[in-house]
């Protein structure tokens, strides 16, 4: 729902394709950092399939760091010379010449200042600290309890496991996991609040209050956003819901979670839940 609000404005630089799932950053970060690791799988990668360019015979082939130990043409002088991030920084004016003259060409937006570019993370202080560009992070929380039965719900929907969870991994091990991972995400939202350069959004708000919050997240931004974008865009993929309407979604823990896990819930996230907002 945020990324299809992001997406309404022509100056939002973004793969306009529901679920918004393509990571120009995170792919260049990985590929810039290659440049400078000194340990991998030397059986997946090594100098007889740099010498041989078997990346090149079908496209196919793995690449992986330069594959000697000494790189006296670009070792780094002293820490923070390390070569990954003037590749990625290198990368990313390119890329960003391409993002800007695409979306203007696409949206038939000729004269618009494209200012941002919107992409998804897991996490947003992970992200911050290995980017060398300024993050302004859109962080996103929901009911724990909504999403764990969301979860389920949309595994079961599609037929097979995703989110983290092992294959043959019963549900007993499966909910301890999760719960561990839903409380350390809510910790991180409620650490985020307090920062100039994060904006904390309710998934709640964003149903029961698009316009406010599409305002919210315009004036935080300085972009005009469309509150309407969002309810279009599940009319196009409502497929990817596992409840009746997006209001629906809204508290069916009370509905349709456990008592025994409630109550486990409660005792794991009792003050992140109250510092967000929900009832425990």
């Amino acid at each position: 729902m945020t990324m299809a609000l992001l997406a309404s404005s022509p100056q939002v630089a973004m793969d306009r394709e529901h679920p918004y799932e393509h990571r120009y950053f995170a792919w260049l970060k990985a590929w810039s950092a290659l440049a400078d690791l000194t340990e991998w799988d030397f059986d997946l990668w090594n100098a007889p399939m740099l010498a041989q360019m078997a990346v090149d015979a079908d496209g196919q082939g793995l690449v992986g760091p330069p594959p000697w130990p000494s790189r006296p043409l670009w070792a780094a002088e002293g820490p923070g010379d390390e070569l990954g991030p003037h590749l990625l920084l290198a990368a990313w004016r390119e890329f960003s010449a391409r993002a800007v003259a695409r979306t203007r060409r696409d949206l038939g937006a000729a004269d618009t200042r494209v200012r941002y570019h919107a992409e998804k993370t897991a996490s947003v202080a992970r992200l911050r600290e290995r980017s060398p560009l300024p993050v302004r992070a859109v962080v996103l929380h929901r009911d724990p309890r909504d999403v764990w039965l969301s979860i389920q719900a949309f595994d079961e929907q599609r037929g097979y496991y995703g989110f983290g969870r092992a294959l043959g991994e019963d549900d007993e091990t499966w909910f301890e996991r999760a719960l561990a991972m839903l409380a350390e995400r809510s910790r991180a939202a409620v650490a985020e609040r307090e920062r100039p350069d994060s904006l904390v959004l309710a998934y709640e708000d964003l149903v029961g209050r698009p316009d406010a919050t599409a305002a919210r997240l315009g004036e935080w931004l300085e972009l005009d956003l469309d509150p309407a974008a969002p309810a279009r865009d599940l009319e196009r993929h409502g497929d990817h819901s596992t409840s009746a309407s997006p209001e629906a979604s809204v508290g069916r823990w009370r509905r349709e979670l456990e008592p025994e896990r409630r109550e486990r819930f409660s005792a794991a996230l009792g003050p992140e839940l109250r510092e967000l907002g929900y009832d425990d």
